[in-house]
C-alpha cells in the first residue's frame, strides 16, 4: 500500500462495521484515503483503529438518512483530505417475513435506510465527484435482482436501490460521474 496525501479519496457509509467496514479496508489496502460514516462514535472509533494508518482515516458520525448528515458525511470528506473521488452507498438494513405481513410503516424504513441513503449522499455528493470524474457504488443485493422468499420488504427496497442507481447512472454519466450497482449475495 502506498497513500500519500495526493492520494484519492473514499467515503463509505454504514463504513463502521459489516460489509461497510470490509469495504473500507479494501479501499485502504488500494491505497486510498478513507472515510468512514455511520451513526454510533463509539463504534466509529473501534472500526477506524483496526484500519490502522489514522493519518489516512478519518469517520464522519451522522445519520444519512437526514440531509444534513450526508451533507456532514461529504464535507467530513472534503476537510479531511480536501477531495472525493469515490462514494460508496452501503448504509442498509435487512428484513425477514413475507410481503404480506409487510407493514407501510417498515416498508418506509426499509426504503428509507436502502434508498434515501444513497440518494442523500449522492446528491451531496456530486459537486466534489463531479470536479474528479468520480465514482459512485450503491450496495445492492442478489435480492434485489431475482427475489428472495421471506425477504419481502427488503427485496422490495434493493429493487428501488437499484432503478435509482439506473437512472442516476443515466443522468451522472454525461457529468463525467460513473454510478454502478454491486449486488453481494448472502453474507
Amino acid at each position: 500500500m502506498n497513500i500519500t496525501d495526493k492520494s484519492p479519496a473514499v467515503l463509505v457509509t454504514g463504513g463502521s462495521g459489516g460489509l461497510g467496514l470490509v469495504i473500507a479496508r479494501t479501499f485502504l489496502a488500494a491505497g486510498y484515503r478513507v472515510v468512514i460514516a455511520g451513526r454510533d462514535a463509539t463504534r466509529l472509533e473501534a472500526a477506524k483503529t483496526s484500519l490502522g494508518h489514522d493519518r489516512y482515516v478519518a469517520t464522519a458520525c451522522c445519520d444519512v438518512t437526514e440531509k444534513q448528515g450526508a451533507e456532514h458525511a461529504i464535507q467530513t470528506a472534503v476537510s479531511q483530505f480536501s477531495r472525493l473521488d469515490v462514494l460508496v452507498n452501503c448504509v442498509g438494513t435487512s428484513d425477514r417475513g413475507l410481503a404480506e405481513n409487510l407493514t407501510l410503516e417498515r416498508l418506509d424504513e426499509l426504503i428509507r435506510q436502502n434508498v434515501h441513503t444513497a440518494l442523500l449522499c449522492s446528491i451531496a455528493a456530486i459537486p466534489q465527484l463531479e470536479i474528479r470524474e468520480g465514482v459512485i457504488v450503491n450496495i445492492g443485493s442478489l435480492a434485489g435482482k431475482v427475489g428472495a422468499r421471506y425477504l419481502g420488504g427488503y427485496v422490495t427496497a434493493k429493487h428501488a436501490l437499484a432503478g435509482l442507481t439506473q437512472q442516476m447512472r443515466l443522468e451522472l454519466k454525461p457529468r463525467g460521474i460513473h454510478v454502478g450497482l454491486v449486488n453481494p449475495g448472502p453474507i
